[in-house]
């Protein structure tokens, strides 16, 4: 696996992992007549969710290869497993990461945030005396205090306390998750 470069002018650092992978898929007996459509539909669960075997969430996958001719059956279990190889782009911040966020929302004891336009995180406590106020649509750099996964989707617990979060100048709305979302689309497997 390797993390992404990410320009020095952007700050902060990247959570985009990309990974060649090999693994065994366990596929239902009734995608023998299409083993194809049978790893697409086993791997597109996989997307938008926290696999713990990867330690961060599937984006996208792409180069699917077939590594044998012949799958395998054991046991009792009736589920073929076949060998395959590809390549995913995973969402792996870990905690001490710092990344940029679009504001969404602001309580009077919270902030609510969004990266690359599909993962919340929340910071308590934004409006602190001496700093620059938020507002609903600029983009943030915060540092991940923690993350917790529940029933495979992840979350995300910001701190601004070090002094060093910048609000960047977005225009209001969704600039900064659109210019987020074109940085993913740029990376891609």
């Amino acid at each position: 696996m390797s993390r992404l470069p990410r320009a020095a002018s952007e700050g902060g650092s990247s959570a985009l992992v990309h990974a060649d992978l090999k693994m065994h898929l366990r596929l239902s007996p009734a995608y023998l007549g299409n083993i194809r459509a049978g790893i697409a539909e086993q791997l597109n669960r996989s997307l938008l969710r926290y696999i713990s075997r990867l330690r961060g969430v599937v984006l996208c996958y792409s180069n699917i290869q077939i590594l044998d001719d012949l799958g395998c059956i054991a046991n009792d279990d009736p589920h073929i497993h076949i060998p395959v190889s590809l390549c995913v782009l995973l969402f792996a911040p870990t905690v001490g990461d710092r990344l940029d966020g679009v504001v969404t929302r602001i309580g009077s004891d919270h902030m609510g945030l969004l990266v690359y336009g599909l993962f919340n995180v929340s910071i308590g406590n934004p409006q602190t005396p001496g700093r620059r106020p938020y507002k609903v649509g600029k983009t943030v750099t915060f540092k991940v205090a923690s993350l917790s996964v529940v029933d495979g989707f992840l979350s995300i617990v910001g701190d601004l306390s070090d002094g060093r979060s910048d609000v960047q100048g977005q225009p209001p709305g969704r600039a900064g998750e659109q210019h987020q979302q074109q940085r993913i689309e740029k990376q891609r497997c």
